[in-house]
């Protein structure tokens, strides 16, 4: 009688099982998401994503035992994971899941049943740091306004401003002002008045004084708005009045960029309201559907009109 050894027949190759010479290897992918490649790992048009950014965050423990994996955040913070194209929050909870070798794809029981994650990258919010931005915050009315424009345009659109509804509602509580398309970057300007009404005259006198600069437009058609990188700037400025402003945008010339999903991820967060008046045709940049597509992202309006007055109204 000859004694049959099983393990000589059933080989195990890190912790799988080998038969007839093939190896079932659980190789998912896994990334621990912290503060420093949080960007670089966006999950584009996804609320949940564009919450967390705007926490305190760290990365989380994350063990794997053979095709088993657990995902865990220390005390104060909370678990919320991320594919390509989702994500889920996991909350106070240790994330348990196990990795499919036929697929090479992550098998986790997310909360509300069982889904399936190609690459599971994992991130801790500290609880208390999301962002405090609400509909009914006071707020800013920011009017910008390009310098390729005449300023007797601007200014009859700016006059329309105080006898219309922005100045019915009170959430609104200081005027801003900008201009933009200038060789030399401005200041957005805040008018910080005790009324909304001393506000917006202080705004107007303002505005009337500096006009526009001819000798600070860009020399070629070829150059692009850099409205985009004005309204980025407004959102950085860290005035208490930025959430849940309404900005109410004149433009004559296009921007260069197509790819905008960086903005239109803070004016969400912020719950920025955009108006945007183009007069067409441009005077300069590369792509005006950009500023459309911003527009229709952000649930906001956006018109073209030969006239800039005529396509203003249009807004009001």
């Amino acid at each position: 009688m000859k004694l049959l050894l099983l393990p000589a027949l059933f080989l195990t190759v890190n912790g799988c099982l080998r038969i007839f010479g093939k190896t079932a290897t659980c190789a998912c992918k896994t990334l621990k998401i912290d503060r420093s490649n949080m960007h670089e790992n966006e999950v584009k048009d996804n609320a949940l994503y564009d919450m967390v950014l705007a926490t305190t965050m760290k990365a989380p423990e994350i063990l794997i035992d053979d095709c088993a994996v657990h995902v865990y955040c220390g005390g104060g913070s909370e678990l919320y994971i991320f594919d390509t194209d989702k994500g889920a929050k996991i909350g106070d909870y240790t994330l348990d899941g196990s990795c499919d070798p036929s697929q090479q794809k992550w098998q986790l029981d997310v909360g509300n049943g069982i889904e399936q994650y190609t690459v599971l990258k994992a991130v801790c919010a500290l609880k208390g740091t999301e962002n405090k931005c609400y509909p009914e915050s006071p707020a800013a009315f920011l009017f910008a306004y390009s310098n390729d424009l005449d300023y007797s345009d601007v200014e009859e659109v700016y006059s329309r401003f105080i006898y219309g509804p922005v100045f019915y509602w009170e959430k609104y509580v200081i005027v801003a002002t900008s201009r933009f398309d200038t060789k030399t970057k401005e200041e957005i300007m805040f008018f910080e008045n005790n009324t909304l009404g001393d506000s917006y005259r202080a705004a107007s006198d303002y505005m009337n004084k500096t006009r526009m600069d001819p000798s600070q437009r860009f020399d070629s058609s070829e150059t692009g708005s850099d409205v985009l990188d004005m309204l980025e700037r407004f959102i950085d400025s860290d005035h208490y009045s930025v959430c849940a402003s309404r900005a109410f945008i004149m433009m004559k010339r296009s921007p260069n960029e197509v790819e905008i999903s960086k903005i239109v991820r803070k004016i969400r967060q912020w719950r920025i309201e955009l108006n945007i008046a183009i007069e067409h045709p441009s005077s300069g940049g590369l792509h005006p559907e950009t500023m459309y597509n911003l527009a229709a992202k952000t649930n906001g309006y956006c018109s073209f009109a030969p006239e800039i007055i005529e396509v203003s109204d249009i807004l009001f």
